[in-house]
């Protein structure tokens, strides 16, 4: 008698070989894989031996391809029309078996075999789409065989249950079968025992095994989810921390963290902002013996995505770029390290936007023209482009308007909602931006792009993005130089209060602070300094330092004639970068000092301000008797 926990594998003819590979792996970890040939069989009715394979099976594992593979010569009375190998799954769910599906990608190797009808193809792709809209459990995507070995090692926590489980009962079996021998009374005895044991035995274990099935997909399910969450997003041009994580996936993160295994913990950890714990879990992980490429990769970009999520994406550029080297023709791991660049605020800005750009174009000859991953790229040269603090201004954001709009080519408002309106909002900063042309016409197009986003992002579905383009409208409205100045203004602070609403209750102090800063310049445009003033001086949220809303305090004190306030605030900052922009605080000041003046707005203070910054940006010489005083250098 097997001590082993079974395990059904079911697969089309072309995937014979991945279902051995998955099997050897199985049975390594100490599980009995089953599965049966779809061929003539000596049993009967091929469906009533199917039923009965499937029966002693704790779990079956999938593996779904692109094949539909043989049908019964009937529709079946349970489901219908379907293939063998989708008959074994869906009557293995009927059973209230747990099915985890593995579904191989179109570039995954498989055996050669006769081409399928049109008919059948399309019956697969419905049957790939019904597992998408009912959110099984599934691993998606898997392009190769090391993909799948890794998928299949991923649910080894949750296996080794069921075969500890066996084990026990394996043993008392054999401690029954010893005692058997003590006499033929105790023999009778015993047997009635043993077949009640083994009974209530095998009851209490298949509602073990039902609670855990249950228990491994709830947090699975949670895992795919946490892990889309912290995973770099599409950036918006200007953004300078990553989009907070949903509510309702910090309830997920908390469930890994109470209750799942290693890997599922860390990955909780970093959605619940425990990075200093998730960082040391990790380390613990990659330490381990036996850490194969992929499981290398995979454990390297989520210490990068633990980091990248702490906003600190220097910190995350390491790990993403030994990922990067693991696997240099991977998708994820050219994103998730121009995400970083992007980002980054540390040494030579600009030789990492150059990078990105260099990278992201690399990236096009990877992925097709017209996938969703080739336009994803656009959008990250755009921002490279659109953020370099090097060159000349117009023509970087040129390109970077270009590409945006290359991206919208793919993206369209019906077949990709959510990309088309982050790549609307990042065609109207660029707008909104560019220095050259009629600023009336760039900020009108500017308007048309954000108004276009906000048709996606609304306040109840996007919350953040909303709020983000709600701060970006605002803005242009205020710079619109043509039509009825006060109803432009008016607009502009309308739509900077509206993105504040959304942080109203205290969450997400980083974007809290962006949206004051938003409301507070417009409402400087607008003439109302002591409404600026009252933004801008809004208690800071866990101790966090915002540069530019520090600047619109500081102008809105100047232009209170409150001086000496104000210029204690310059002063402090100066010689400090700017969040990951490369340029200094005096830089921004006096740009905002010449954008106040063509508004209208002007101060007798604003020529000494200059004079101030602009010797803080001279290099000094030191003088012969300082020089002189100094110990040469050893």
């Amino acid at each position: 008698m097997t001590n082993k926990p079974v395990v059904f594998i079911s697969a089309t003819s072309d995937l014979c070989s991945a279902r051995d590979l998955v099997g050897k792996i199985l049975y390594a970890m100490g599980y009995e894989p089953v599965w049966q040939d779809i061929a003539a069989t000596d049993g009967g009715e091929l469906l009533d031996v199917l039923r009965r394979r499937l029966k002693p099976a704790a779990l079956v594992i999938q593996l779904v391809g692109q094949r539909y593979g043989a049908e019964p010569p009937q529709p079946t009375q349970e489901f219908g029309r379907v293939s063998y190998t989708q008959f074994e799954a869906l009557e293995a769910e009927r059973l209230g078996k747990k099915v985890i599906y593995h579904c191989l990608d179109n570039r995954f190797p498989i055996d050669p075999v006769a081409a399928e009808p049109p008919e059948l193809a399309s019956l697969q792709a419905a049957y790939l789409e019904r597992l998408k809209s009912i959110n099984c459990l599934r691993y998606d995507r898997i392009t190769d065989t090391s993909e799948l070995e890794l998928s299949i090692r991923r649910i080894s926590d949750e296996l080794a249950t069921l075969r500890r489980q066996a084990d026990r009962r394996q043993r008392r079996l054999v401690l029954l079968s010893v005692a058997a021998v003590v006499g033929i009374a105790a023999v009778a005895a015993l047997t009635l025992a043993l077949f009640h044991a083994t009974r209530t035995a095998a009851t209490q274990t298949a509602g073990k095994l039902d609670r855990q099935a249950a228990e491994i997909a709830k947090l699975t399910r949670a895992f795919a989810d946490v892990k889309a969450a912290v995973t770099p997003k599409p950036l918006a041009a200007g953004q300078t921390h990553p989009d907070p994580v949903p509510p309702e996936i910090l309830v997920k993160a908390q469930l890994l963290l109470d209750r799942g295994n290693a890997e599922q913990r860390a990955l909780g950890m970093i959605a619940l902002k425990q990075h200093d714990a998730a960082n040391q879990l990790i380390q613990q992980l990659k330490r381990k013996a036996g850490n194969p490429i992929d499981e290398a990769f995979q454990l390297l970009s989520m210490e990068g995505d633990n980091w990248y999520q702490a906003g600190e994406p220097d910190k995350a550029l390491g790990p993403y770029e030994q990922a990067f080297a693991l696997k240099p023709n991977d998708f994820k791991a050219h994103n998730q390290l121009v995400c970083a660049l992007i980002l980054g605020r540390d040494g030579d800005v600009a030789a990492r936007r150059l990078r990105a750009i260099k990278v992201s174009e690399q990236t096009l000859k990877l992925v097709g023209q017209n996938s969703s991953e080739w336009a994803k790229t656009q959008n990250n040269i755009g921002i490279s482009w659109q953020n370099l603090p090097t060159g000349d201004k117009a023509e970087n954001v040129q390109k970077a308007i270009a590409a945006y709009q290359a991206a919208l080519g793919i993206y369209t408002e019906d077949t990709y909602p959510d990309e088309w309106a982050w790549t609307q909002d990042n065609l109207g900063l660029a707008w909104s931006e560019l220095p050259t042309g009629s600023k009336a016409e760039n900020m009108q197009k500017a308007i048309t792009a954000f108004e276009a986003a906000l048709t996606v992002r609304t306040r109840d579905g996007h919350p953040a993005e909303f709020a983000r383009t709600q701060e970006n409208l605002g803005v242009a409205w205020s710079r619109l130089p043509t039509g009825n100045q006060a109803e432009n203004r008016k607009k502009a602070i309308a739509a900077c209060q509206a993105g504040l609403v959304v942080y109203s209750n205290g969450s997400f102090p980083r974007q809290r602070l962006d949206a004051e800063t938003c409301l507070s310049w417009v409402q400087l445009v607008a003439n109302d300094f002591g409404g600026a003033l009252t933004t801008a001086s809004r208690a800071p949220s866990e101790g966090i330092v915002n540069l530019y809303l520090e600047m619109n305090r500081a102008h809105a004190l100047l232009l209170l004639r409150r001086s000496d306030e104000a210029k204690a605030i310059y002063v402090r900052y100066q010689g400090k970068t700017v969040e990951e922009t490369g340029r200094t605080w005096e830089q921004f000041v006096l740009q905002d000092l010449d954008e106040l003046e063509s508004h209208g707005i002007k101060s007798p203070e604003f020529s000494h301000l200059r004079e101030l910054l602009k010797q803080s940006t001279e290099p000094k010489q030191p003088s012969d008797q300082s020089a002189a005083a100094s110990p040469a250098a050893p």
